[in-house]
């Protein structure tokens, strides 16, 4: 992935834009208790069965504003 001028490769996911799912560490399935006690597997309703889901801090770019650049705030 080619990065803009101005920005540079996001720390928190290397640069791939994805990160783990929270919600089921990676796996895409979560246990959930039935009403007798047993558990079943179904796919996590938060990376719909991925095991990954868009990084936070790039929102899926896998770059980021350069902190060290100064912005003219006159343009």
């Amino acid at each position: 992935m080619e990065i803009p001028s101005g920005y540079i490769r996001c720390e928190c996911c290397e640069g791939s834009g994805r990160e783990e799912c929270q919600n089921c560490g990676g796996a895409g399935q979560t246990a959930r208790e039935c009403d007798l006690g047993y558990e079943h597997e179904e796919e996590c309703g938060d990376c719909d069965g991925a095991g990954d889901i868009d990084c936070y801090t790039c929102n899926g770019n896998g770059h980021v504003i350069d902190p060290d650049i100064e912005i003219d705030e006159g343009l």
